[in-house]
């Protein structure tokens, strides 16, 4: 980004004092908010890209990224046709131009920076919601792994796969099945731990009827809201 500021500025002073523009006030302040403009890019990267941020956040971040470059190829322009009609347009018309230009753009920045910081707020809490289940999925699936009479490692892995398809967001009102699915699958590992192959295909049907009981109250508290 500091390279792109370079080009920006060279050309942009290149342009502002290589055509002969007559040096009045209006000049003077185009040339002022046309700097300012390229020079806010790097504070405005710095906040889109965090450092320290995961790669999510400096997604996120590219809208931000794109009000800042907007903003400062708009003003650019304006600039440099403020200077061209530096004679021929009252002062206050520029002036006003360029402060709605920087606060559109401030507000601009403001409001997607909130945004993005509430969306990531919203995935840290979904990814929390969702960690109990794919942990138990990721459990059964060890557990699988682990076993090996067939019958009981299909009846293993079609557990596995149930969870694997199931609602993964988790909730207060699901706590008390929830750990029951956890204990009992506990109780899975070690049946195949033990060699009780008979015990563990058994757990699995209970397993099953558990999970489906589980998606009900999911579909249910969904459709309270």
């Amino acid at each position: 980004m500091l390279a792109f500021d370079v080009i920006a500025l060279l050309a942009f002073n290149i342009i502002s004092f290589t055509v002969p523009f007559n040096k009045e006030p209006c000049f003077w302040l185009s040339y002022a908010f046309g700097m300012a403009a390229i020079l806010i890019q790097l504070p405005v990267m710095r906040l889109a890209f965090k450092k320290g941020g995961d790669i999510k956040s400096k997604v996120y971040g590219f809208p931000i990224a794109r009000i800042g470059a907007i903003y400062a190829v708009l003003q650019l322009i304006a600039s440099i046709v403020f200077m061209s009609l530096n004679t021929l347009v009252p002062l206050w018309i520029p002036t006003v131009v360029y402060v709605l230009a920087l606060c559109a753009a401030a507000v601009g920045l403001i409001a997607t920076d909130t945004v993005r910081d509430e969306v990531i707020r919203q995935d840290i809490r979904l990814e929390s919601k969702t960690d109990f289940m794919r942990t138990l999925q990721a459990r059964a699936s060890s557990i699988a792994a682990e076993c090996d009479d067939i019958t009981a490692k299909q009846a293993i892995k079609a557990y596995a796969d149930k969870l694997k398809y199931s609602d993964p967001v988790s909730s207060a009102s699901l706590s008390n099945i929830e750990n029951e699915l956890a204990v009992c699958t506990d109780e899975l590992h070690t049946s195949v731990i033990n060699g009780d192959y008979t015990g563990a295909v058994q757990l699995c049907k209970k397993l099953d009827t558990t999970l489906a009981e589980r998606n009900r109250l999911c579909r249910l508290n969904k459709s309270k809201h």
